[in-house]
């Protein structure tokens, strides 16, 4: 039987002390904490460089006390991997609750973030259009409202929340879905509405078997039309682009951009802003895309990616 009064939020994690310490330590501050399960999964070391910070992350969660209504800790009697240790999390609050948060061990949370988080989870629970809730949001949205919360399409992880009954919508979808999505001669409309929106990345490992939830989420929403909500300001600060992840690679800027220092979050949920075709060709425009210096060269690249990823599946074939 699942129950709702309690929101749960999982935690992956191995090693990386200074980054969990951080998170979890936020996320006690949050105002609404004590409304909150944590499960943090803590994974065995299969290295011997890994020992040390597990060591540390250990004897912390055995030595704290947190603010939250629940402190689980599942400790791992072998190393599991990141994907499995995460699955296995998953599996246990998909099945006691109607809906979880999901955050890697490397996010900082604003102290409202869990109020933010709640008041959404029951605002748009019976919303359709809407699929996931996620704390970050890039810089330049703030600029883009008066509103605190923006519709956008895509799916961003950093401390991200999901209602169970509607994620088996896509996460059931069987990988053809995808496929199909990202297949040159199946559906170029699909093909097309994805790559305007410079999902190139996504369709490129999707094509290759490489199943991140991001891609797989993100062809979701853009196919589907169902929108992710996130603040206009962030709540969520990633210190993860340091090298010690194991797919964000190094741009220490990130950990540098500001966070909102409210304690409880202002809901407007009437006139939420949906992210629009402009602002998404500028945001593809900074991350430097070859065909993103124009909307013009964005359509083209839109025509151009679909070659190039037929032309790499053919060579992937070989």
């Amino acid at each position: 039987m699942k129950v709702m009064k309690y929101y749960p939020i999982i935690i992956p994690t191995l090693c990386r002390f200074d980054h969990f310490k951080r998170c979890i330590e936020s996320l006690s501050r949050c105002s609404r904490s004590n409304e909150i399960d944590c499960y943090v999964g803590l994974d065995f070391p299969s290295k011997e460089e890994h020992k040390e910070g597990y060591k540390k992350i250990k004897h912390f969660l055995d030595s704290n006390v947190f603010n939250f209504h629940k402190l689980i800790v599942l400790e791992r009697d072998h190393n599991l991997g990141a994907l499995e240790n995460m699955n296995q999390l998953l599996s246990i609050v998909r099945e006691k609750y109607d809906s979880y948060v999901y955050t890697e061990d490397d996010n900082e949370f604003s102290p409202c973030f869990l109020d933010y988080i709640i008041k959404c989870i029951e605002q748009y629970k019976d919303n359709e259009n809407v699929y996931s809730i996620c704390g970050y949001s890039r810089p330049e949205y703030k600029e883009l409202t008066d509103s605190s919360i923006i519709f956008t399409l895509g799916n961003s992880a950093y401390g991200t929340a999901y209602w169970v009954e509607k994620e088996k919508a896509y996460i059931n979808l069987p990988k053809q879905y995808y496929k199909d999505a990202v297949s040159t001669f199946k559906s170029w409309k699909k093909l097309y509405k994805l790559h305007r929106f410079f999902v190139f990345g996504f369709s490129y490992s999707i094509l290759h078997d490489r199943y991140f939830d991001d891609g797989k989420y993100s062809c979701y929403s853009f196919l589907e039309n169902k929108y992710q909500i996130k603040p206009a300001i962030s709540l969520v600060r990633n210190w993860g682009c340091d090298g010690s992840g194991l797919h964000s690679g190094n741009n220490p800027e990130v950990s540098k951009r500001e966070i909102s220092k409210e304690e409880f979050f202002k809901l407007e949920p009437d006139e939420p802003v949906v992210l629009n075709k402009r602002v998404l060709t500028q945001m593809v425009k900074e991350a430097g895309s070859p065909f993103s210096k124009s909307r013009i060269h964005q359509e083209i690249g839109a025509f151009v990616y679909p070659f190039i990823i037929w032309l790499s599946s053919k060579v992937h074939k070989k």
